[in-house]
């Protein structure tokens, strides 16, 4: 009669109020404790990501590497900077020789490396001015390695190129050679490098051979300063048939151009570093608290006072609602945008990142996008908390607690801004489990 009464009290919940349906079907004795519960003791405090993954086999099968470029000033979180390594491989077979594919030219008209825009994050307008420089990689990559967020790499100690006072423009297209093409930063390449290349041909033909031309040349790393603040944090599509270094050339009066390719054979790579305020650099707690992408923040998320859901026995969680209200005020549009999603993640005795049950649920059960209306992101883990409470209070283990963590953190420059402490709201409704 126990189990007939819980299976019709969550059978109808979904129309009516579970305190109430059915509760007339039952002796009084047998009549299923229903509750809510919102008055649990939440500790937040902001931590810094490990270094993520940003480019492997694996990764790349689910996704297409996203590349960093900039530097952004966020008030309310500190400096940001974000660069990028890529290789750089033959397109075309080139003929060697005066009569191959550079007809003997041993020197460029110039020299331009091309990335395609993705988007970005900051102030584009003249308030804040790029200078972009290209370095030349020394050290080998490989495409059957892992890169991560937080590495370094060695390369020339001179620039091989530069862009100067430059504001990125997604909105116009460029023109190049008479054609209108899809927005794209344009970097050119000092002379001398060009020479170097085209003097290959004739030198060593062998180095601009497909095999052999990422052993010649390893690749490149591109990197940012800004002047002006916010600043901005573009993000490029690593994949983009606009992705080119170019040799502009004339044989006799013909102008010609070879293409270098930057595509999916190749390591592309984001790397990035953070300055953060100094709240954000303790271990206290914090009641304004932050989600980054960039391998940026994430949030420690600690439910005191869990156990006292058993303090009259065991129960069966039927929902779990932990909401997060964006902070007022740190919200500029066009600029600073909130994310539209995040996620909800466990820790471990390490403090690293797992999954948790109910992120294997359908969004709408499991939650975490924006509610535009509220200002708020809301989650579901009631599956979590029902595991928790037989970890901690049936078998004496340890809760380690969640993350907040932003969605997308390897593929977009957003973050979010949210009111923490006990300001964050878990609402749990419970049925009592054989009371």
């Amino acid at each position: 009669m126990v189990l007939f009464g819980f299976i019709l009290i969550v059978a109808m919940s979904s129309c009516s109020d579970p305190d109430n349906i059915g509760l007339d079907l039952q002796p009084t004795s047998e009549i299923p404790l229903v509750g809510t519960q919102d008055t649990f003791d939440i500790q937040s405090y902001t931590r810094q990501e490990d270094s993520l993954l940003m480019y492997g086999t694996y990764k790349n099968s689910l996704e297409v590497p996203t590349l960093f470029l900039g530097h952004l000033e966020d008030p309310n979180i500190g400096s940001s900077s974000g660069g990028f390594v890529a290789q750089v491989r033959v397109g075309n077979t080139i003929v060697p020789g005066g009569s191959g594919t550079f007809g003997g030219v041993i020197s460029p008209d110039s020299t331009i490396l091309s990335i395609a825009y993705k988007g970005f994050v900051g102030d584009t307008s003249a308030a804040s001015v790029h200078h972009i420089y290209v370095y030349e990689l020394i050290e080998s990559l490989s495409t059957d390695s892992l890169y991560y967020s937080g590495r370094n790499y060695s390369h020339s100690l001179l620039p091989i190129g530069e862009l100067t006072n430059f504001h990125p423009n997604l909105k116009d297209s460029v023109n190049v050679g008479g054609i209108n093409l899809a927005p794209q930063i344009r970097i050119p390449l000092n002379q001398s490098f060009g020479d170097r290349i085209m003097l290959e041909d004739s030198l060593n033909p062998s180095n601009l051979e497909a095999a052999n031309f990422r052993t010649y040349m390893k690749g490149i790393v591109v990197v940012d300063t800004v002047v002006g603040s916010p600043g901005c944090m573009m993000t490029l599509v690593s994949n983009s048939s606009l992705d080119r270094m170019t040799l502009y050339y004339k044989v006799g009066v013909n102008p010609s151009k070879y293409e270098f390719i930057i595509d999916a054979n190749c390591v592309r790579s984001s790397f990035f570093h953070h300055n953060y305020i100094t709240a954000y650099q303790d271990t206290n707690q914090d009641n304004t608290i932050a989600a980054q992408s960039m391998a940026g923040l994430k949030t420690k998320i600690k439910i005191v006072n869990l156990e006292k859901l058993y303090a009259h026995g065991k129960v069966s969680i039927n929902a779990a609602k932990l909401i997060f209200k964006v902070k007022s005020g740190t919200v500029s549009a066009g600029i600073f945008d909130q994310h539209p999603s995040l996620l909800i993640l466990g820790s471990d005795s390490l403090g690293k990142n797992t999954t948790i049950i109910d992120e294997y649920e359908p969004s709408s059960y499991y939650g975490g996008t924006f509610d535009i209306n509220t200002q708020s992101y809301t989650f579901n883990i009631a599956r979590y908390l029902q595991q928790t409470l037989t970890k901690v209070v049936e078998q004496g283990r340890k809760d380690y607690g969640l993350y907040l963590v932003p969605s997308g953190s390897t593929s977009n420059a957003q973050r979010t801004i949210l009111d923490g402490g006990s300001s964050i709201k878990l609402i749990v409704t419970y049925t009592k489990v054989n009371p």
